[in-house]
């Protein structure tokens, strides 16, 4: 997995060299690599929406929020789990943490 690759490189590098000012974009990369991963994550949670498989979207959208939860998609996550609440397409349970 390359995204956890990236997190344990970061934190060795952290401990190698916390002063270093390569450290903050570092930082910076790991976190646009979170955000292209959520993303991803977010298309296939859409693509089973437009297949009207709401309960399976929300499995994503819950994925998202977990694993990415400072990530601008978690944003959109929450507002499309509280849509389809709200729209009575899944249960509360289903969006809950």
């Amino acid at each position: 997995d390359l995204l956890s690759l990236a997190q344990v490189h970061l934190r060795k590098f952290l401990q190698e060299f916390p002063t270093d000012e390569r450290l903050i974009e570092a930082e910076v990369l790991l976190h646009e690599m979170k955000e292209v991963f959520a993303r991803g994550l977010y298309t296939t949670g859409q693509f089973y929406e437009k297949k009207k498989a709401y309960g399976s979207a929300a499995v994503y959208y819950k994925a998202i929020l977990a694993e990415f939860p400072s990530t601008k998609t978690a944003a959109a996550c929450q507002r499309e789990l509280a849509r389809l609440q709200q729209g009575g397409l899944i249960s509360p349970q289903v969006g809950a943490g």
